[in-house]
């Protein structure tokens, strides 16, 4: 199995391309915008014809916006986690943060993602992640210690935005500790670099950083709530 990252253009996502012989999976799309060079990319590696699914790790523009015309090239599905489908179905500009984008987001038919996801021999599991948003999933292939984990945490052990529609950081904060658990010797994030080394302290790292933002939001709730007591 080989992972080939198309790196993001522009406001892009990253684009993984899984291959197994004839067989390829590809996880997130980009924006739509540069969709003719990731094209270009993938054809340095296989036929886009050769795409057997989608995998969107999230619903945001940035990472399905390019899906459909993928998908019509390749002639395959599209597969995202049930609490993102509607929002894609619909094309709802707000959820899927199109509206940031001042871009338009064509509706995507999507299917749902299960726990696993079977490529050939492989197998991947799906794990929701929510807190970047409410549908988020990273996907772990256990046997190389592969893990794409989307806008839930970078490289550089940074966090994805829980500001944005559906996002909470209580709930990044507990998929932080999901994706602890995990022995990730290869990370491939939604944006920037990927990692091959020390990736189990990325993950740490940006878990200790939400939990001592929590802690400093905690702290400046009580001090408000203390001062407006004495008004």
């Amino acid at each position: 199995m080989k992972i080939v990252t198309i790196e993001g253009y522009g406001y892009d996502s990253n684009v993984y391309l899984i291959v197994e012989n004839d067989t390829v999976l590809l996880i997130d799309s980009g924006t739509g915008y540069y969709t003719p060079s990731i094209l270009e990319e993938i054809r340095k590696h296989t036929s886009p014809e050769n795409i057997s699914s989608i995998i969107l790790t999230h619903r945001h523009f940035d990472h399905s916006g390019g899906s459909t015309d993928i998908s019509k090239i390749a002639g395959c599905d599209i597969f995202i986690h049930e609490k993102g489908i509607n929002s894609l179905v619909i094309g709802d500009p707000v959820t899927t943060c199109a509206k940031n984008f001042r871009a338009k987001m064509f509706p995507v038919k999507a299917k749902p993602l299960g726990d696993t996801f079977e490529m050939e021999e492989n197998i991947f599991k799906i794990i929701h992640t929510p807190g970047h948003t409410s549908d988020s999933v990273s996907i772990y292939h256990e046997e190389s210690g592969s893990l794409i984990s989307g806008d839930t945490v970078f490289a550089s052990g940074g966090i994805g935005r829980w500001d944005l529609p559906t996002g909470n950081a209580a709930d990044l904060s507990e998929s932080l500790k999901k994706l602890e658990e995990l022995d990730v010797k290869h990370l491939y994030p939604g944006h920037g670099d990927t990692c091959n080394n020390n990736c189990n302290d990325a993950i740490k790292s940006a878990e200790e950083m939400i939990q001592s933002m929590e802690h400093s939001t905690i702290i400046i709730k009580k001090q408000k709530d203390h001062a407006d007591s004495k008004k």
